[in-house]
């Protein structure tokens, strides 16, 4: 009785009159009289409160109750200094549970051993080159939002911990400097990672990402039935109870591994396969010959498949997801915020080149990187998937590894769909939210993006698969895609080989990405912001689907900045052009479409022209007209390539500059009329309007982007005496002429303000029929 009233659990009046009945008939007077029940005793708070903020995350440590009993602590937040008497206005922000300091995600199973133990940290570490918490240590780590501060960038804030014990019973009346802070001063920020130690003779550095608890699904890595609980006791309660918020990875930097001295670097990151529970730690340099670029290894300890996991739903309760949750890109978000956390660091942001950016991986590694590459064309130069996961709806159908119950835990199950949301720092993903709300399993069939998402960029890729693949099973994951990859028009290369499941080279790349002086993506030179070919329907390319060892898509190059051999590609609002040839010296077709253009739009329904012009004799071996197609691609069909090259150019038929002209001091806008090869010799006229191109001159069929006016009709009737010269000519062999809208000095300043617009026609001479309608032309008159 005496156990149970400390505990602050008395009898019940009721139980006092049977006992006290039991006594009588037992001629015992034990309870004959009234018990006397002891108040319930509060726990002893915890001590050594410290606080510590930077880049918009405050890191609150505090030394454990020493009360045995405690189980739990409280922690509040306010806008002043936390007390018994203010604490009901105090918010508490999180409750955690005793051991909080210890770093549980970080332990990995050693199988030859047969134990569990630490990856690189047994407890967290909250300084830049500081030492692990120390034993007893607890940490909450808080990310400050906007409504923490009042709507402010920057206030004041307090903190205050509390002791909770194992019957839920509140310290709420003691409080010291112990256990409530002083003022901190808090601000929005960008939280950075924390580097915490050297590995690998000091080649590498392991680094810790503390994410927002109130954005992150903190149970997920935590301690749970799919990760065996990190090989701990499930009924301990600090363990049933500890969350995950922090995650390890490693970096690699070229200052640390003999390449000093440059002036800036490319960076890689690798994305490893499913390991289970057995993730190692780095003990040596996985490529060491790879030391001029910043090398990024992160961890996908809850096997995820590099996508995420539900928002909402606790896996330490259960790993049945419910059919109201969201899937969201955790893990995305993580591999993301590596590179934009690399490209701040105060040692090495200053040599980080983002535009050379590049992903790997194999197996699950290779299906995050292919899906990153989907996804990502803002951030990777290039990548490279090895024998990855491309529609995890199939995996399994073809007699292999059937990966759908292992995902169903992350993902939730087919039948109920779940939405995917995707977010990223610094904006990355906000191309992607028209997409949220799509189920996460379609989401995740890569097969049937290269058919939805045709029109969009991807990142340039090479792909591999085995034959005699049964864990990424060949005839579900492999042979379907290379089709329609091909289809889509993608930049890209593939390969099928005669093997089981294994990590190839990375050399299967568009030929311009292939390795060079033993480094992989062209010396890490290729760079993102430069446009790439689309290319498919290689007239020698084994038919799809593939069934025996095999290379598609790569048998012709482009000149790019990192291989010029004709020059950098033409990318600019009116026109886009790129050099190709065989890379065996053969002749061949192959459908082209411009790619991660930087400046030239395709618009839909609008004409342009397009010639293949051969390197050698500056000839045009073909040339005609065309529109965007159903997704928005300008193609090229059937374009023919040689060994010695060929130049693809497309543009609008009439591109003029510049844009503006001065009525005082005079000027020109030159005009380049280009029609076609099919209209040389045919007759043009140049028309113009002072009030616009929309919505324009219906002529016939035909509608002119011209408004009728006044200036209109002046250039259809007086073709010789208006401003533009030649207004009326002939097309030259190759469909071509010039043209100049001219100004005289001293002209009237009364037209200042007017925008001109110009659009030309051709007419057949033969039945004198107009043909082609031009693109129009703007230039303003400036005082």
């Amino acid at each position: 009785m005496a156990a149970l009233s400390a505990h602050g659990v008395g009898l019940a009046p009721d139980l006092l009159l049977l006992a006290g009945l039991i006594g009588s008939l037992s001629g015992s007077s034990a309870v004959a009289s009234t018990a006397v029940v002891s108040p319930a005793v509060a726990p002893a708070q915890p001590t050594n409160i410290a606080a510590l903020h930077r880049d918009g995350q405050t890191f609150l440590t505090w030394d454990g109750s020493v009360d045995s009993d405690v189980e739990r602590y409280r922690i509040y937040r306010h806008d002043s200094a936390i007390d018994a008497g203010n604490l009901s206005q105090a918010t508490m922000i999180w409750e955690g549970w005793e051991g909080s300091g210890d770093y549980l995600a970080e332990r990995y199973y050693m199988p030859v051993a047969n134990t569990w133990g630490p990856r690189y940290h047994s407890r967290y570490v909250i300084q830049n080159g500081g030492p692990e918490l120390p034993a007893g240590k607890e940490l909450l780590v808080w990310t400050i939002h906007t409504e923490d501060l009042g709507g402010l960038l920057i206030a004041d804030g307090f903190y205050a911990v509390t002791s909770v014990d194992s019957s839920g019973l509140e310290n709420v009346t003691d409080f010291s400097a112990d256990n409530a802070t002083a003022a901190i001063s808090e601000r929005i920020g960008n939280p950075s990672p924390v580097r915490t130690k050297n590995i690998v003779s000091n080649q590498g550095q392991v680094y810790i990402q503390y994410l927002d608890l109130r954005e992150f699904n903190e149970t997920f890595t935590a301690p749970n039935a799919d990760n065996e609980y990190y090989g701990l006791n499930s009924l301990d309660p600090a363990v049933a109870n500890a969350v995950n918020y922090a995650f390890t990875y490693v970096l690699f930097p070229p200052e640390l591994n003999g390449c000093a001295g440059q002036s800036d670097y490319a960076v890689v990151v690798r994305l490893h396969g499913y390991s289970g529970n057995q993730i190692r730690p780095l003990t040596a340099d996985p490529e060491p010959t790879w030391c001029p670029a910043y090398r990024l290894y992160p961890l996908d300890i809850g096997n995820s498949w590099w996508l995420g996991y539900a928002r909402d739903h606790d896996y330490r309760q259960s790993l049945d997801v419910p059919p109201t949750d969201t899937i969201e890109n955790f893990t995305e978000q993580r591999v993301l915020r590596m590179v934009h956390d690399l490209a701040r660091d105060p040692m090495y942001g200053s040599k980080v080149d983002l535009d050379r950016v590049f992903l790997y991986g194999h197996s699950m590694g290779g299906s995050g990187t292919l899906a990153m590459a989907l996804r990502y064309p803002n951030v990777f130069a290039a990548a490279h998937a090895s024998q990855p996961m491309t529609n995890y709806l199939t995996s399994g159908d073809g007699g292999g590894d059937d990966w759908r119950p292992n995902v169903e835990i992350k993902w939730g199950s087919i039948a109920e769909g779940l939405p995917i949301v995707s977010r990223g720092p610094d904006g990355l993903a906000d191309h992607l939210q028209q997409f949220d709300g799509t189920p996460v399993w379609d989401w995740q069939n890569h097969q049937q993006t290269f058919v939805d998402r045709r029109g969009d960029d991807f990142v340039p890729f090479g792909i591999d698969h085995g034959l005699q693949d049964l864990v990424i099973e060949f005839s579900t994951q492999g042979a379907p895609v290379y089709g329609l990859i091909d289809a889509a028009l993608a930049c890209w290369a593939g390969e099928i080989q005669n093997a089981l499941h294994q990590a190839s080279g990375l050399s299967t790349v568009p030929v311009p990405l292939e390795p060079n002086a033993g480094l992989p993506f062209h010396g890490f030179n290729v760079v993102m912001s430069e446009t790439v070919p689309g290319c498919g329907d290689f007239s020698d390319d084994p038919a799809f689907p593939p069934s025996k060892s095999a290379f598609y898509a790569d048998t012709v190059s482009w000149s790019a900045s990192w291989d010029n051999w004709d020059g950098l590609p033409t990318d600019t609002v009116d026109e886009w052009g790129i050099s190709l040839r065989s890379s065996d010296g053969g002749s061949r077709t192959l459908d082209v479409t411009p790619r991660r253009t930087q400046q030239f739009v395709a618009e839909p329904g609008a004409l342009y022209v397009w010639a293949n012009q051969s390197i050698a004799s500056g000839s045009v071996v073909a040339s005609d007209r065309l529109t965007t197609d159903a997704d928005g691609l300008l193609v090229l069909d059937d374009f023919q390539v040689t060994g010695v090259g060929n130049r693809a150019t497309i543009r609008r038929p009439l591109i003029a500059g510049p844009d503006s002209v001065s009525l005082s001091a005079g000027g020109a806008q030159a005009m380049s009329l280009w029609a076609g090869d099919d209209q040389a010799g045919h007759f043009y006229v140049i028309l113009g309007s002072l009030s616009g191109d929309s919505p324009g001159t219906q002529f016939g069929p035909l509608s002119i982007p011209l408004n009728f006016d006044a200036y209109f009709n002046y250039t259809l009737t007086s073709p010789y005496s208006g401003p533009v010269s030649p207004a009326f000519s002939v097309l030259d062999a190759n469909g071509r002429a010039s043209a100049t809208f001219g100004v005289p000095p001293g002209t009237d300043p009364a037209l200042a303000g007017l925008t001109v617009h110009h659009a030309f026609l051709t007419i057949n001479p033969v039945g004198v029929s107009v043909e082609v309608v031009s693109n129009a032309v703007s230039v303003d008159l400036l005082p």
